[in-house]
């Protein structure tokens, strides 16, 4: 293998890589290719353990932090849950002092909204009455 060498750049001799093997050390715990599979099969086995371990791991990361996340909205859900209660008594304290301080102005908003919603009852009772009624209560169909 032929090596590019820079003359500007004195290295020191060992810098210069000719070939290199690869050499995978188990760790405790880790089980080693087995002696009975050599060669390519023993590297291919060796290979599929480390990718179903870094799977593994990956699958142990993403639950760990699935599980710290549904922790963080929750508490973050539980906040929000707190503060939205704390608007509505405001409101409705709010509308509980108007009603006691301004009692005539909620009777006619009451007044008026019964007032309109018996209108629309009854255009929609006679809209229904009129429909039914004008239709015909005797159809004859002749054919010659």
């Amino acid at each position: 293998m032929d090596t590019i060498r820079n003359t500007n750049l004195d290295l020191p001799s060992g810098f210069e890589v000719e070939s290199a093997a690869f050499v995978v050390v188990p760790e405790e715990g880790l089980t080693s290719p087995s002696p009975a599979h050599g060669g390519m099969r023993g590297k291919l086995d060796h290979w599929k353990e480390r990718g179903t371990e870094s799977i593994h791991s990956l699958q142990r990361s993403l639950s760990d932090r699935g599980d710290m996340l549904k922790q963080n909205v929750t508490a973050r859900s539980l906040a929000m849950k707190s503060l939205v209660r704390i608007e509505v008594d405001d409101q409705v304290m709010k509308i509980n002092s108007s009603m006691r301080v301004h009692p005539m102005k909620w009777a006619g908003i009451a007044a008026g909204a019964g007032f309109g919603l018996g209108l629309i009852g009854r255009l929609m009772h006679k809209r229904s009455h009129h429909r039914h009624h004008h239709q015909p209560q005797l159809v004859i169909i002749d054919a010659c």
